[in-house]
C-alpha cells in the first residue's frame, strides 16, 4: 500500500487521475505546482486516513465535502480556499472572510500561562502584547473591549483596565504617593474610594456608566475618565 504520494511540479494536466482516487489508504497527498484543472471529485471522500492534502498551484473549482480527518488548509491561484471546519471543508473566496472554529485540528495557542488557580482562561484573550498576565483579560463572551486605558501625568503613568469591566477593577500605577481614585455614578454621587495597584472588586455594582476620578491631596482633579460595567 502507499501511504503517502507526491507528485509536485511534474506539469500535469486535467483532472486528478483516476488512479490516485484509486489509493484509498493514503495519508499524505500532494499535487502542487502542477496544471490541473477541473471540479474537485467527491471520490476525494474515500481517503479516509488522508491527514493532509496539498492542492495549491493548480485551476481546481468547487469543494470536496467531509474530508473528517483532513486538517491542512488547501488554496490555489484561482482565489478559492478549501479549509477543513469541524467534519466538513468549505470553499471560499479570498478577502471575504474564513472560519476556523470548532476545529479540533487546529487548536489556538496564546502567550498567556493558565493561571487563577491553575485552570484554563475562558473565552479569548484580549492581549496587550506584555509576555505576562499583567493587563490581558479574558472575557467569557469571546470579545475584545477597550483593554485599557494609559494616562501620562507627567512624573508618572496611571493604567486602568479592564474597560468595559464586570467584576474588578484595576488602577495601577508608577508611583502611587499623593493619588486618591475616587468613582462616582453618572449622577455624580460618589460611591468609594478604589485602590491603587490592587485589584478593586466592582460585582455588585449595577451595568452602567461610571466615572473614574484620579485626585491629587488638594483635591485637583487629574483623570475623568469613564468607566463602563457590564
Amino acid at each position: 500500500s502507499i501511504f503517502g504520494l507526491r507528485l509536485d511540479g511534474n506539469q500535469l494536466e486535467g483532472e486528478i487521475p483516476n488512479s490516485i482516487y484509486a489509493s484509498a489508504g493514503l495519508s499524505e497527498l500532494s499535487l502542487r505546482d502542477n496544471n490541473l484543472s477541473g471540479e474537485l471529485s467527491s471520490s476525494l471522500n474515500n481517503f479516509e486516513d488522508l491527514d493532509e492534502l496539498y492542492l495549491d498551484g493548480n485551476n481546481f473549482e468547487g469543494c470536496a465535502m467531509d474530508l473528517d480527518s483532513l486538517c491542512n488548509l488547501v488554496y490555489n491561484p484561482n482565489d478559492t480556499l478549501v479549509t477543513y471546519n469541524n467534519s466538513a471543508t468549505y470553499n471560499f473566496k479570498l478577502g471575504e472572510g474564513y472560519d476556523l472554529t470548532n476545529n479540533p485540528k487546529l487548536p489556538w495557542s496564546g502567550d498567556f500561562q493558565n493561571y487563577c488557580n491553575g485552570e484554563s482562561p475562558i473565552g479569548a484573550s484580549c492581549d496587550d502584547g506584555d509576555s505576562t498576565t499583567s493587563n490581558d483579560v479574558i472575557l467569557d463572551d469571546c470579545t475584545c473591549g477597550m483593554l485599557s486605558s494609559n494616562f501620562d501625568l507627567g512624573d508618572r503613568t496611571v493604567s486602568i483596565y479592564p474597560n468595559p469591566a464586570s467584576d474588578f477593577i484595576r488602577i495601577e500605577t508608577s508611583n502611587p504617593e499623593g493619588l486618591i481614585i475616587s468613582l462616582i455614578d453618572i449622577t455624580g454621587k460618589k460611591l468609594n474610594n478604589l485602590k491603587l495597584n490592587a485589584t478593586n472588586e466592582i460585582s455588585n455594582l449595577e451595568s452602567g456608566i461610571y466615572i473614574i476620578q484620579v485626585l491629587d491631596t488638594s483635591g485637583n482633579i487629574l483623570i475623568n475618565d469613564k468607566l463602563f460595567i457590564e
